[in-house]
């Protein structure tokens, strides 16, 4: 059975530690931002303006609502469908919603998201991102 409370849960703290990272980051002055780990990774703040929901258009409103439908569609609908009844499965939904929580949150206040973690060839990312993707892929296998 689906419990609400673990997807809530789950979702706050990543919505949490995803902030916390993204103050600590832009925090101080620009020059104290960057941290080298080895050759191939660097935290550094990078805005991120060009999102694929900014090319289409997409307000912050209408994805404020995208993303509430989506919490009330895993809440909801997931518990009747018989999918995502495990404990692992409904923290990781939960953490890709506290993910794109976060990333909304950062479009609301700053009209933009704030990356951080540059690693080798990919784009600049954040915990918000590693939370949607792993969230979404755990929530799926662990069903």
């Amino acid at each position: 059975m689906l419990s609400g409370w673990l997807v809530l849960l789950s979702l706050a703290a990543t919505l949490v530690a995803d902030q916390a990272l993204k103050y600590a980051v832009l925090a101080g002055d620009s020059s104290a931002r960057i941290l080298e780990l080895g050759s191939v990774v660097r935290i550094r703040p990078v805005r991120a303006s060009g999102s694929l929901a900014g090319r289409l258009g997409l307000r912050p409103v209408l994805l404020s609502f995208v993303w509430l439908c989506s919490l009330l569609a895993v809440l909801v609908l997931a518990p009747r469908a018989g999918r995502f009844d495990g404990a692992l499965a409904q923290a990781a939904l939960g953490a890709a919603l506290g993910g794109a929580a976060g990333n909304l949150v950062d479009v609301v206040r700053r009209k933009y998201v704030v990356d951080y973690v540059e690693l080798g060839p990919w784009p600049a990312f954040n915990l918000a991102d590693v939370a949607i993707v792993s969230g979404v892929i755990v929530a799926l296998l662990a069903r």
